[in-house]
């Protein structure tokens, strides 16, 4: 069976059209008309209702389109895996802001002392890391596991755990404080951090809020975490922020609390889809070295 003419084939069953599919693979209709025609021939059968318009399936092409997208996309793993085995020189590890300090400490201590293959640095918005996965637009992803639920597609290795802590400005009340309780914590506004509002990891924290018995109250969502940080300076707020992250010069005058007996923590794990070989190979090294 000719791969060209299920590729066609399921063009046509999912836009519906002879021409279209002809104009979108710059063929003409009547090439891709004896293609079809041939895959008819072969399996004997009348794939497409050519009486009502736009065209459908048959019963007999409904069948034929289920199993043709199941090997079409056994095909594309085919080459994926081939690729990665031929290809392995460059692994593409995307990382989202504010993961400087967990990528200096476990990844790049192995990259800069190893041979190839070359590891290219690529700045990903969180909530974008495991589409970039899936896509194949990246091989490796250092993030939090919150980020990763296609785990049927993707592994993930945990390689770091923490927790969160809260971020005051100088006039805020509690900043002479090396701590914060949680019925305190309920009091706060709080300033969030995501590119998209619905993320999972702001799932996650509504989530660790509903364990710890107290809701947050956002009073406001950024973007970045400079914003977040300007934000908290002009004492227009509190965030949160990993335990790792180092507040740089600028905002040095911020202070930091711990979060008394709360769920709100934190696991970075390395990520990779299932079937990349070459970045299953670079995560292991990684972890033997």
């Amino acid at each position: 069976m000719n791969i060209n003419h299920l590729n066609y084939f399921v063009e046509i069953a999912k836009n519906h059209s002879f021409s279209q599919t002809a104009a979108n693979n710059n063929i003409s209709q009547t090439a891709v008309s004896q293609q079809i025609a041939n895959l008819e021939r072969e399996l004997n059968t009348k794939l497409f209702d050519r009486s009502i318009l736009p065209i459908q399936l048959t019963p007999a092409g409904k069948i034929v389109y289920e199993r043709a997208l199941i090997i079409l996309n056994q095909v594309q793993m085919i080459k994926s895996d081939l690729q990665n085995i031929e290809q392995p020189k460059v692994i593409r590890l995307a990382y989202p802001e504010g993961f400087g300090e967990p990528l200096e400490k476990f990844v790049l201590p192995f990259v800069q002392k190893n041979e190839p293959p070359e590891c290219v640095l690529v700045k990903t918005d969180l909530d974008e890391i495991q589409n970039s996965l899936l896509q194949h637009l990246v091989d490796v992803a250092i993030c939090f596991d919150s980020e990763i639920t296609a785990t049927t597609e993707i592994e993930t290795l945990t390689i770091m755990h923490g927790n969160f802590e809260l971020i005051v400005g100088p006039e805020h009340e509690l900043y002479q404080k090396q701590e914060i309780r949680l019925a305190d914590l309920a009091r706060q506004n709080i300033i969030g951090i995501t590119s998209k509002t619905n993320s999972n990891t702001t799932k996650l924290m509504f989530e660790h809020a509903k364990q710890d018995g107290f809701p947050l109250q956002i009073s406001t969502t950024v973007k970045d975490t400079e914003t977040a940080l300007i934000l908290v300076k002009l004492n227009q707020g509190v965030t949160f922020m990993p335990d790792y992250y180092p507040l740089t010069n600028e905002f040095s005058k911020l202070h930091r609390l711990k979060i008394i007996n709360t769920h709100h923590q934190f696991n970075i794990c390395l990520a990779w889809k299932k079937q990349n070989l070459a970045a299953r190979s670079f995560v292991e090294d990684i972890t033997k070295s």
